[in-house]
Parts: structure tokens; C-alpha cells; sequence
């Protein structure tokens, strides 16, 4: 319930109102997890996206996110965010993780791990994290659509 009440920027009392109401209680399914209750991040998202009156924070949204022209990645890193809760778990204006770049290529992330390991692009780690730099992958993708015929739209 921490979690709900901080993604939505209200009090965990108020997450237990909207739990217990009629109007909303019936959207969300919960599983027990080590003796405790949890809300299924699917129901969640079910709740969001069947009501109006509840948002997720923008406070949760960091700055680059706000930045992010490609809206399909922002939307991508937003709903990536709200599963995880963990900004560190998204790339930055400057690179990607192998799952936004597997979305920005239409691909498997498989396939991207297949590409980087190929040395098709170059790649960095973080910690113990894979990072691709995002300008030379996107040189890259459009060379590889390019080769192949494929023709991208651009999506602001």
C-alpha cells in the first residue's frame, strides 16, 4: 500500500478508502505474498486507466522524462517506472537499456543482446548494469533500416 500511495501522492489511509469503496474496490485483485496482502500491478493499472479521478504524481516523473521527445520511450520509461519504482531501471536522454532499445527497434531484447554481443554497436556498463549509447544506436538503427528498406516513421 506504500507504494500505491506514493505513486498516486496520496496518504496510505486514503489508498485503504479507495480499497474498501465500492466505486473502486472491485478493480483491484490481491495475491498474499509472505503473509501479506499485495495488489497485483496489473489490477493497478486497471484501476488507472478505468477512472479519472486518480493520477499517478507527476512528482513521480523525473526531469528527463519531461524532456524525452520520443514519446513512446517516455511512455515505455513511465510505465517501466510505475511497475519497478525504480527510476534506475530506465535509461536517460543519453542511453538506453536493452529493453527501450529493443522497443525502439520493434525487436526482442534478445535480439538487442544478440546485436551488442555481435559488437554491432557498442555498449557500456554501469555497475553491473548494460547501458547503449543512445546516439550511436540510433545511427545505427536508421543505417539498418536503411540497408534493409525499412522505413520508419517519425513519432513526436
Amino acid at each position: 500500500m506504500p507504494e500505491i500511495a506514493k505513486l498516486l501522492g496520496i496518504s496510505r489511509k486514503a489508498v485503504y478508502t479507495i480499497l474498501k469503496s465500492r466505486k473502486y474496490g472491485k478493480l483491484f485483485e490481491t495475491v498474499v505474498i509472505a503473509d501479506q496482502k499485495r495488489i497485483t500491478k496489473e489490477s493497478f493499472q486497471k484501476f488507472l486507466n478505468e477512472q479519472d479521478e486518480y493520477q499517478l504524481d507527476p512528482s513521480n516523473d523525473y526531469e528527463e522524462l519531461s524532456k524525452e521527445e520520443n514519446i513512446a520511450l517516455a511512455t515505455f520509461r513511465r510505465k517501466k517506472l510505475l511497475e519497478t519504482g525504480n527510476r534506475r531501471s530506465n535509461g536517460n536522454l543519453n542511453y538506453l537499456t536493452p529493453e527501450e532499445a529493443a522497443m525502439m527497434a520493434k525487436v526482442s531484447r534478445s535480439t538487442v543482446v544478440n546485436w551488442y554481443q555481435q559488437e554491432e554497436f557498442p555498449i557500456i556498463y554501469v555497475g553491473n548494469r548494460i547501458r547503449i549509447r543512445r546516439r550511436e544506436f540510433e545511427k545505427w538503427l536508421k543505417e539498418r533500416n536503411r540497408v534493409n528498406g525499412i522505413h520508419s516513421r517519425k513519432k513526436s
